[in-house]
């Protein structure tokens, strides 16, 4: 048993010390650090590190929920269960954090591929298949023409609304309207694609245009 005076002198002759480990860092990774506090705990039975778990960010951890590590001995400041805690709690301390970090970047991993196939999911029913085959550059250079926007004027005795819509939207009225899809040559032999609304009037419209209609004939879409 050691009495306050006793206490007090030893610890202030172990601050004094090279090897004495208060205010030490014994880990820091993952946004988190192991410290040694930087005062010593005390009882009748002697000094003992206070370590503890913090942000690495904290500046002056609490003591509180701290480890204490007894000295075995006040003249050196050795420490048996500071030194055992080094060699396994720190490895175990680590592991945890690598694993918890691992299992957030795979949930965000999982979340992000979830999005992306729920993403090219509503792409296909959108098309309704069109895109379903392409590669990554093909199936974006489909969605782009098809995507964007124009005002179309509506035309009169047939069910097809005017307004501003996308290019799909409108290649899906005109199909659903009864419309046809042809090819032809213009003067310089170049080819046209066309989408007649009746006999005597048509659009000129994109070659992908041209083939998402005729894929929503072909597969009666």
């Amino acid at each position: 048993m050691y009495t306050s005076e006793e206490l007090q002198a030893a610890a202030a002759r172990l601050k004094k010390r090279e090897d004495c480990q208060l205010d030490k860092i014994l880990y820091e990774g993952e946004g988190k650090k192991i410290v040694v506090l930087p005062y010593f705990h005390g009882n009748k039975t002697g000094l003992a590190y206070l370590v503890q778990e913090a942000d690495a960010a904290d500046t002056a951890p609490h003591s509180f929920g701290a480890r204490i590590l007894p000295l075995d001995n006040l003249d050196t400041g050795h420490s048996e269960a500071l030194e055992d805690y080094k060699k396994t709690d720190i490895l175990i301390f680590a592991r945890s954090l690598r694993e918890q970090r691992e299992s957030r970047e795979r949930e965000v991993r999982e979340a992000q591929e979830a999005a992306q196939k729920a993403a090219q999911e509503a792409e296909r029913i959108r098309f309704h298949g069109f895109t379903d085959g392409m590669s990554h550059l093909q199936k974006g250079r489909v969605v782009k023409t098809l995507d964007k926007m124009y005002r179309y004027r509506a035309e009169e005795g047939l069910d097809i609304k005017g307004g501003i819509m996308s290019r799909a939207v409108r290649v899906e009225q005109l199909y659903e309207a009864g419309c046809t899809a042809r090819t032809c040559k213009d003067a310089q032999g170049k080819p046209e694609y066309w989408v007649d609304v009746t006999p005597n009037r048509g659009y000129i419209v994109t070659k992908t245009e041209y083939e998402y209609f005729k894929y929503l004939t072909r597969t009666n879409k």
